[in-house]
């Protein structure tokens, strides 16, 4: 599997948990349940590792914890590639209509 898991964030009344990816020079954040580039689906993100799953073949695989590298240059940074997150369709507040002024 192409993908390093190097960082999370994670707060105790937070789901779904971030996890912090690298495909090579790219840097991928992504949720726990978002597909990533149509071929990964994120799992589960814990302290020390993250569940990756092939969705082709239904594989899956526990990418450990990375130790810190000494300096990522900001020129590795770039953007995140296509990735699909579960729509949420509860605590979804309706848009507010705009007014229109009066004249």
């Amino acid at each position: 599997m192409p993908l390093e898991f190097y960082g999370y964030a994670y707060a105790r009344d937070a789901t779904p948990q971030l996890a912090f990816l690298r495909q090579g020079p790219r840097i991928i954040i992504a949720a726990e349940g978002d597909l990533i580039e149509d071929t990964y689906r994120l799992l589960r993100v814990t302290a020390d590792s993250a569940v990756v799953e092939d969705v082709s073949n239904r594989r899956r695989q526990t990418l450990p914890l990375l130790a810190p590298r000494p300096h990522i240059d900001s020129a590795e940074v770039q953007p995140a590639p296509s990735v699909v997150r579960p729509r949420n369709t509860r605590n979804v507040a309706p848009a507010a209509k705009a007014s229109q002024p009066s004249r």
